[in-house]
């Protein structure tokens, strides 16, 4: 069927309802302008032209109809806009498009307003994502649980009902590494305020948990390693990755705190906890005061002198007491290492083994073992693009302290100690009770 053209370059008016049917699929209106010069054409305007202008007056709708398989009249897509603000020099829009949603018509997609832009403005089960070159899901907001997907179209919950940010980078060749780059514009990140993650409860002030399956580094100057929080639970400064004990660590202070290191109390933990662990030693412990420790007699039990054995492995501990150098510390200062007094852990257990005790009933002496399994990690090549910065191959060591849970092939490693206060301690009530035997044999003998 052929559609009438309308040509001319006056304004005409056609003041009834007029429709458009074709039973082929043709273009039933084209506008077409023949212009050459930079003005805008063709145009087509929607002007409500009404005598007294309010807020909320509807501003012209483009309805798109269809059939549903019931034969039935329906409204599949909607755009229209209306007048939020009326007033003169304030005047805002109000521009929405809508489609059918699960049977609902009318269902708002994008909304425009003066103050803000909305998308799923009804609060729907629909899924919000922005593909770019190379990633069908850049940015990913998943319908039914709000969650942020960057990277990812599955943003995995931690706990139900948690809102959370998921970055995935694919890379699975070992660059993938700088999923989040937090920046500003000074040089360096010198201000005062610069890449801040804020964990904030307004009810409790600034709260929050970092969790992560693997390690959680912070670095500085390139590749150095500032800090570094472990699978198992260790944290490590200015050590790149866990090590053995006996390894020379250089780069000056490990860890520095200012202030108090307080134990967490909860349900299940009555505030006693470990500084340090077997595997990872403090060297020297710097106070103005001794350390505390608890002593009350209300919270101690089973309260008793020496037995003739106890007093027996006594006399044979007060005879260990040795001089030696530690073999790392001749390893990094050669004959500039000092020389130190003490026992030997060894001769503890044998004391006890010899008058048939056991030296782990005992809280001076000490047993503890882990396991070691040496990881070989790949050099990184530097991408600035990517936020990839280069890095030497390495061999790391992870620590397991449960051997289930390490792997096949991993090395078991036991380390003895003693502490010394409970062993002076010990030697100290044998020298009393020994001393006060031989006080009353020499009263005797006098007498």
């Amino acid at each position: 069927m052929a559609i009438s053209k309308i040509i001319g370059s006056g304004l005409g008016t056609i003041n009834s309802p007029v429709e458009f049917t074709s039973a082929d699929n043709l273009t039933q209106i084209t506008l077409s302008s023949t212009d050459a010069d930079a003005g805008v054409g063709p145009v087509l305007d929607f002007y409500r032209n009404s005598a007294s202008p309010a807020d909320d007056d509807d501003l012209g709708f483009i309805n798109f109809y269809g059939e549903n398989d019931a034969g039935e009249k329906t409204l599949y897509g909607q755009i229209r806009a209306s007048i939020n603000d009326a007033s003169n020099g304030t005047e805002d829009t109000r521009f929405i498009i809508q489609t059918a949603v699960g049977g609902t018509q009318e269902t708002s997609r994008v909304e425009l307003t003066g103050t803000e832009t909305i998308i799923n403005q009804d609060s729907k089960d629909l899924d919000f994502r922005v593909e770019s070159d190379n990633d069908a899901n850049a940015f990913f907001v998943e319908g039914d649980t709000g969650n942020i997907g960057m990277g990812t179209n599955d943003p995995t919950v931690q706990d139900a009902g948690m809102k959370m940010l998921h970055i995935h980078n694919p890379a699975t060749d070992g660059t993938g590494r700088s999923a989040l780059k937090l920046t500003n514009g000074d040089s360096g990140l010198v201000a005062s305020r610069g890449g801040i993650i804020t964990l904030d409860d307004s009810a409790t002030l600034t709260i929050g948990s970092f969790e992560s399956a693997g390690t959680i580094a912070f670095t500085s100057g390139g590749t150095s390693t500032r800090m570094r929080l472990d699978a198992s639970g260790n944290l490590l400064v200015n050590c790149a990755a866990a090590r053995s004990q006996n390894t020379a660590v250089s780069g000056g202070i490990l860890l520095q705190v200012k202030g108090d290191i307080v134990p967490d109390i909860d349900a299940g933990n009555t505030g006693h906890s470990d500084l340090g662990d077997p595997s990872f030693r403090f060297e020297d412990t710097f106070c103005r005061d001794a350390a505390t420790t608890g002593s009350d007699q209300n919270d101690k039990q089973n309260i008793a002198v020496l037995s003739s054995t106890e007093m027996a492995v006594a006399a044979r501990i007060s005879q260990n007491f040795k001089l030696f150098k530690w073999k790392d510390s001749v390893a990094a200062k050669g004959n500039d290492a000092r020389t130190h007094a003490g026992t030997m852990a060894q001769d503890i257990k044998a004391a006890f083994i010899a008058e048939d005790l056991d030296a782990s009933n005992y809280a001076m002496f000490m047993s503890n073992s882990w396991w070691e399994h040496d990881v070989e990690v790949d050099a990184v090549e530097s991408n600035e693009d990517e936020g990839i910065i280069a890095a030497d191959a390495y061999t790391r060591t992870d620590l397991y302290h449960v051997e289930s849970e390490a792997p096949e092939g991993s090395t078991a490693v036991t380390r003895l100690g003693v502490r010394y206060s409970e062993v002076m301690s010990f030697l100290a009530a044998y020298n009393e009770q020994r001393f006060a035997a031989i006080e009353t044999r020499l009263t005797a003998l006098e007498g």
